[in-house]
């Protein structure tokens, strides 16, 4: 039976990762990655030399099939993205549900947890997260005004990432819609530049400058109307 692990790596800093997603990615035969120019970072960190190959939203089904013969053949391989935890708006779970379908009980996949840019903002904010919902990137054009509509009628918070390209547009749309709402926004979390706002969407202006707008952002939106109920 082969193995598929599925390592979270660090979202910035490059210490917030396991002793544990460290050993894994040395012992397995592969790793695949988003951009293995990104992860040969970690690598000389760690002084890791497993074989890296691709993988991504842009690979053929051919490719894609070569390596789950890999697994088939008795391989273990770890899948990482450039940040964070795999499938998590990324497209790491096609591979896995490819490889399940593949390979059925011939396939152990095993979870190797990290750190995630939801879990690390989530920690800090300053509202109830019982109960949000996760968005992770709006559409850019079809659809969006509605999903962000549909975002200021909840009775949850919402959590989404943004693009620095994309970032006043959403905070704009927000405000246009309920000035009011409460927006907990993360930038460049773990990094060295980390910044972590509490505004009304409204004053989003006052607290996001353009010498700011750079790096990714993670945001938490609560609808003002139902504020009062947390």
């Amino acid at each position: 039976m082969s193995n598929l692990y599925i390592v979270g790596t660090p979202i910035g800093n490059m210490e917030d990762i396991t002793y544990r997603a460290v050993k894994i990615l040395q012992d397995v035969d592969i790793v695949l990655c988003e951009d293995t120019r990104v992860t040969s970072k970690i690598f000389q960190k760690y002084n890791i030399d497993t074989p890296r190959k691709k993988l991504n939203a842009h690979m053929s089904p051919k490719e894609i099939d070569s390596i789950i013969d890999e697994l088939r053949s008795g391989k273990d391989i770890a899948i990482v993205t450039d940040a964070g935890t795999p499938s998590v708006s990324d497209p790491g779970y096609y591979f896995i549900q490819k490889a399940k379908d593949s390979l059925g009980d011939d396939i152990s996949i095993t979870p190797i947890p990290g750190v995630s840019a939801l879990t690390t903002l989530v920690s800090v904010a300053d509202i109830s997260m019982d109960e949000f919902i996760f968005y992770g990137f709006l559409p850019q054009k079809k659809g969006r005004s509605t999903m962000v509509k549909k975002i200021m009628s909840s009775e949850n918070p919402a959590f989404l990432f943004e693009s620095p390209y994309r970032i006043e547009k959403l905070l704009e749309e927000i405000s246009s819609i309920d000035p009011d709402s409460h927006v907990v926004l993360g930038r460049e979390l773990t990094k060295m530049y980390e910044q972590i706002l509490y505004f009304k969407a409204s004053q989003w202006r006052d607290f996001l400058q353009n010498d700011k707008i750079k790096g990714e952002f993670s945001l938490i939106v609560k609808p003002s109307k139902h504020e009062q109920n947390n």
